[in-house]
């Protein structure tokens, strides 16, 4: 695995705010792209030495100082942003990635400077030397609107219309299958100009 200098080194851009060629002569904006989707930053987190080094995004986001951060510190000075009801289980997941060699996934919820809580999702994966793990890199992304669009009452309708078109199948009802049919299309129409709306609103 590559450590968090070489992937640091394809982020640079980010830090920023610079583009790239894609071979087309179209310019790619890395900062924007990336923060659409939702990215804060990468870490590495260096088991013997016990830091945490992440690039400048991923330490503001987490209030930590960004310069001391490129340098390493604590692991403490991020898991302080943490949630206090979140905290034990994304460090016990931390703990059993580590000592397994699986992958390490998570969410929990970061408090913000201005009271607010973002929830975040955590991919790392653990490089493993004669046996042991001796480092676990990742990305950290903000899925706060995602879940959020996931929970609305219209995403929760779509869930009923599947459930509804279902049983009307089972019951061989052929005048409800009509009727469910025809409402299961409205709602996947608005949730496809809801999601416009939402891509158009990031543009």
């Amino acid at each position: 695995m590559a450590s968090l200098a070489s992937h640091q080194n394809g982020y640079a851009m980010r830090q920023t705010g610079s583009s790239r060629a894609d071979g087309h002569g179209v310019g790619i904006d890395v900062d924007r792209t990336l923060g659409n989707a939702g990215v804060i930053g990468l870490w590495e987190y260096r088991i013997d030495e016990e830091l945490v080094y992440s690039d400048a995004a991923m330490a503001v986001f987490y209030g930590v100082d960004p310069e001391l951060a490129r340098s390493g510190v604590p692991p403490c000075q991020f898991r302080r942003a943490i949630y206090a009801a979140d905290l034990d289980a994304a460090v016990a997941a931390l703990k059993f990635a580590i000592s397994s060699g699986s992958d390490y996934v998570v969410r929990y919820r970061v408090l913000q400077r201005n009271g607010t809580l973002r929830l975040i999702e955590v991919r790392g994966r653990p490089k493993i030397k004669k046996g042991r793990t001796v480092s676990v890199t990742g990305v950290n992304t903000d899925v706060t609107e995602q879940v959020d669009r996931m929970a609305s009452p219209l995403h929760q309708l779509g869930h009923v219309c599947v459930e509804a078109v279902s049983l009307a199948k089972a019951l061989n009802d052929s005048d409800l299958r009509l009727f469910a049919g025809m409402l299961a299309i409205q709602v996947g129409t608005n949730l496809g100009q809801d999601l416009m709306k939402n891509v158009e609103g990031s543009g």
